[in-house]
């Protein structure tokens, strides 16, 4: 699953949104798998604010799409 895998998942299922954390987990685990390399996993902090752009982003958009 790519990243923007993650933020569409709680689009669609509200109840499968990842915190920064559950994200940066699920990529750590994504590492063990093989799929990742270790340095392409960012920190918890850059998740975070991926998170905060990305819901303003979207919000904006469906304001647009309401008018």
């Amino acid at each position: 699953m790519g990243l923007e895998a993650y933020f569409l998942a709680g689009d669609i299922n509200k109840s499968e949104k990842y915190t920064a954390q559950e994200m940066h987990n699920e990529l750590k685990g994504l590492v063990e798998e093989g799929v990742l390399e270790e340095e392409e996993i960012p920190k918890i902090s850059t998740i975070s604010n991926w998170i905060s752009r990305y819901a303003q982003t979207h919000r904006k958009l469906k304001a647009q799409q309401a008018l």
